[in-house]
Formats: C-alpha cells, structure tokens, sequence
C-alpha cells in the first residue's frame, strides 16, 4: 500500500512487510506526510509537514483530503490553530495567526489503514494550502518514474 499526498516528491520505504509511502510529484513542494505505519489494519499516525507559504505569502490554512475508505480520523490539535474534524471527507486547520513564509509547521491525523489494503495500494490524501494570498493544490499524483 501507498499513502500518497500531492506535496514533496519523495518516496520511502518502510521496510519489509510494510506498505510504501509515497508523496505526489511537484517540483518545488514542500509539504510531505510520514506514516508511523502503513501495515493493513494497523493505526497510524501521518505527519503532514509544511514549510512555506503560497510564494512567499504567509499560510492560513490547510485542508486535508481524506480518503472514502477511511470513516474516522483523530486530528492532533496544534497551538495557534483551529482545527475542525472529519466533514464531508476533509480535515481542515485554520491558523490563528498566519505562519509566515519559510517558516515549518506539522499537522498529525490519527486513522486506521483499512483492512482490506493490500501491498501497493496507494492512499491518496490531497492537501490544499490556503495563503493570506493565494493558494497551492497538492493534488498531482506521483507518478513512478517521473522526475521530480
């Protein structure tokens, strides 16, 4: 299985019997998500790094799509942003005061990989990052192969 967001070309194994992660393609990304686990059935903390804003303006928010086959996500709640739960199949956070551009933040999702996963699989979770201006979709797939 693969757990994919559209934000850092960056691809990691996570060892024998363990799914891949993968993180779609975007050449000057730098958001990524790092699964504390990614074997089927099993709980897993993704870690969605952010370390910059929409070209150099300051990010307010980031909303996370989550998959269909996942019905229930924990977020972590973060210090100087709001965050609201699982609707209609996104997890958004909304900063209390933007984050200015360069500088990096973390959001954490508590999930269960579903069951029926099987290795190779890929997870997709799309991430939007709203800016004061602006806003990057990180939502192209990784594609293997290709460039980053």
């Amino acid at each position: 299985m693969k757990l994919s967001t559209p934000v850092f070309a960056a691809t990691t194994l996570l060892g024998a019997g363990l799914l891949a992660l993968s993180a779609p393609l975007a050449a000057s990304a730098h958001v990524d998500v790092t699964p504390s686990s990614t074997a089927a059935g099993s709980y897993s903390l993704l870690t969605f790094s952010l370390g910059h804003g929409c070209e150099g303006s300051p990010t307010t928010g980031i909303t996370i799509d989550v998959p269909d086959t996942i019905t229930s996500v924990t977020p972590t709640i973060n210090p100087g942003w709001a965050v609201t739960p699982l609707t209609d199949g996104q997890v958004t956070y909304t900063a209390e005061s933007p984050l200015a551009d360069g500088l990096r933040t973390t959001f954490v999702l508590s999930l269960q990989i579903p069951e029926d996963a099987a290795v190779g699989d890929t997870l997709a979770f799309p991430t939007l990052q709203s800016c004061e201006v602006g806003e990057t979709d990180w939502a192209e797939a990784i594609v293997e192969g290709e460039a980053s």
